[in-house]
């Protein structure tokens, strides 16, 4: 790192880090939120890479050019470089069975792959399941957020399991595929903090077992917020997760510790009454990149609406759990990207428009990371009602942080400049975010000791 990023670090590092993190206590039960600290980084890995023209249609080529997901060699140099720079584990997109012949199960196979590939490089992996891609797969459906709508499919902006049954079983049949072929097999049997698979455990790494003595794998929902069904408290969806739970249990496992894709930048924040009815199976909330008009770039985006939006979200969360209406536990874990532009993305597929968030140099690198480590907070409290046997608090989960990159998805690992104009890539720096997070993570004492 030059002598000019490593002071431009310590310029914006220090007076964030020493300042008062938390949001201000509510008057129910005074919960807080205070900054987590060592959250896993997680970073996004997608299997769906077959021809070389899909690159034509991202903004940024890889680093060393196209690639198939089918390379072993290509995902285990991905791999190192990830935890090289500072990364724990893997955001791997499932949404089919890999043992089937359906849309999407080469995917899977490759998926299983790399996850072999994962435990050889001593990286966990928390399964992301996509229904919004299983639905569209399985039942026809089509999610409007990603672009325009095939002919004879049905456009959906919410995923509504009363009015469409059939999501129903798909969800509680697909979260069975994720345990069967993407957990178990990737399950150190005598020791679960040990597995590819991420289990929960606390920030002591000690591993969090549910009311049968079971332990707990992390799960995260995409795209969360729009669940929902008729019924006023969402018991349909209870049901769901009530099965899926049962599911778990008869193949050893513990109810699942889902992270859900919630929070929006609007003034709802997130939906309270979904995230409730979720109970003590959901252990964090976060927002899968959430972009909006207000910015132009990645540095405005952080500064004008993640940072602001997440915190707004720990200051209701805070509320909702001293009112009893959220679980204690439930985190706040801060989701980001490097550098995102579509506009390329669009030209191919429609339905995206010019959208671009590019970050214009380290600096709004450096600031979307660091949004990233102040945002992902965790609650403290003073209730009675919330203490162990002992009057103690228990103690936190490990916390995560993700970062939404593949390694050439939206060519998230180079940063953008302007000419004429147009975005280009990299940037006269060459630079490359992920020696800007090792960096960083170096800075803060997290590398060293990891």
């Amino acid at each position: 790192m030059t002598r000019q990023l490593s002071l431009l670090l310590t310029i914006l590092l220090v007076p964030t880090l020493t300042a008062a993190q938390g949001t201000e206590p509510v008057s129910e039960c005074d919960v807080f939120f205070t900054q987590s600290p060592r959250p896993l980084n997680v970073a996004s890995f997608f299997t769906w890479y077959h021809f070389e023209d899909q690159f034509d249609c991202m903004s940024a080529r890889p680093l060393e050019g196209w690639f198939l997901s089918s390379d072993r060699r290509r995902t285990k140099q991905h791999f190192h470089r990830l935890r090289k720079h500072g990364f724990d584990a893997l955001l791997t997109a499932i949404y089919a069975d890999p043992e089937s012949h359906d849309g999407g199960s080469s995917d899977m196979r490759h998926m299983v792959r790399a996850l072999e590939i994962a435990r050889q490089q001593k990286l966990q992996f928390i399964p992301l399941f996509d229904l919004a891609v299983a639905a569209d797969l399985k039942g026809g459906f089509c999610n409007r957020f990603a672009g325009l709508c095939p002919q004879g499919t049905r456009p959906i902006d919410e995923y509504n399991f009363d009015r469409h049954p059939e999501l129903e079983r798909l969800t509680v049949d697909m979260m069975k595929v994720i345990a069967e072929r993407f957990i178990l097999p990737f399950t150190h049997p005598k020791n679960p903090t040990k597995s590819t698979a991420r289990y929960l455990t606390d920030n002591r790494g000690r591993l969090v077992l549910d009311e049968h003595g079971l332990p707990r794998p992390e799960i995260y929902l995409y795209i969360a917020r729009v669940w929902t069904d008729d019924s006023r408290d969402h018991k349909t969806i209870k049901t769901t997760l009530r099965k899926v739970n049962r599911a778990y249990h008869r193949l050893g496992l513990g109810k699942p510790a889902y992270t859900l894709d919630v929070i929006q930048a609007n003034n709802a924040g997130f939906d309270e009454g979904l995230v409730a009815a979720f109970g003590d199976t959901v252990v964090g909330i976060t927002s899968f990149f959430e972009p909006h008009p207000q910015a132009r770039t990645m540095g405005e985006l952080t500064r004008t609406v993640h940072g602001p939006m997440y915190a707004n979200a720990a200051t209701k969360l805070a509320r909702a759990i001293g009112s009893d209406l959220i679980s204690p536990r439930v985190q706040v874990s801060v989701g980001t990207a490097a550098n995102f532009d579509k506009r390329r993305w669009a030209a191919c597929n429609g339905g995206f428009g010019n959208v671009a968030w590019p970050a214009m140099g380290p600096e709004e690198v450096f600031e979307a990371f660091l949004g990233s480590i102040t945002g992902t907070t965790q609650p403290e409290h003073e209730c009675k009602r919330f203490l162990d046997t002992n009057g103690n608090q228990p103690v936190p989960y490990r916390n995560k942080r993700f970062i939404y990159a593949g390694e050439g998805f939206e060519g998230t690992w180079l940063c953008a400049e302007t000419q004429n104009g147009q975005f280009v890539y990299p940037n006269r720096y060459g630079c490359q975010p992920l020696h800007i997070f090792e960096a960083l993570m170096k800075d803060i004492g997290e590398l060293r000791t990891r």
